[in-house]
């Protein structure tokens, strides 16, 4: 790759093509998370609006198995194709879905005493995929892949933000 053809782009789902320093950025768009298309799942497993957590945990795996740094153009069109196909991805996302609300379903009936009311059971299934649930479903998802890494920083240095966390993400932190 010649670095006339760097300022061209490449991908038909490049969204991104710049230069920052020596380092060249490209950012290929996949599946939206807000689409329509995902209203059924959201309603069925009673997730945020927004689920980002869900879509990162799906496409994520995808990308380490299929993707190394001597990627052809076209390779990585085959993989953006595929991360970009609603009938391939809302299954792993609706999979994704399944397996953190079986964990939080868990986690209420283990820890009764840490719900006071319907509502915050209700709030606490609906929730945003906290960082550490990402970092378990990576762990389930992709145990056999080598070159996947999810790195999540606890952020010690706000107290006030620390102070508020509850249930597992209160004692995975050790806080």
């Amino acid at each position: 790759m010649n670095s006339q053809s760097l300022n061209q782009k490449l991908f038909i789902h490049e969204s991104i093509n710049q230069k920052m320093n020596s380092i060249h950025i490209r950012e290929l768009k996949v599946i939206n998370q807000f689409d329509q298309i995902f209203a059924k799942s959201i309603q069925e497993f009673k997730t945020a609006e927004s689920i980002c957590g869900y879509v990162v945990s799906a496409v994520a795996p995808i990308i380490a198995k299929s993707l190394s740094y001597s990627s052809t153009v076209d390779e990585i069109e085959e993989i953006m194709t595929t991360l970009n196909d609603y009938n391939i991805m809302i299954p792993k996302v609706e999979n994704n879905m399944r397996i953190v609300q079986q964990q939080r379903a868990r986690y209420i009936e283990q820890n009764p005493d840490e719900f006071n009311h319907e509502e915050e059971k209700t709030a606490y299934i609906k929730d945003y995929v906290a960082k550490y649930e990402i970092s378990d479903l990576m762990q389930i998802l992709g145990s056999d892949l080598e070159n996947l890494v999810f790195l999540r920083h606890v952020g010690y240095e706000f107290p006030e933000l620390v102070a508020d966390l509850k249930h597992e993400e209160k004692k995975k932190t050790r806080v």
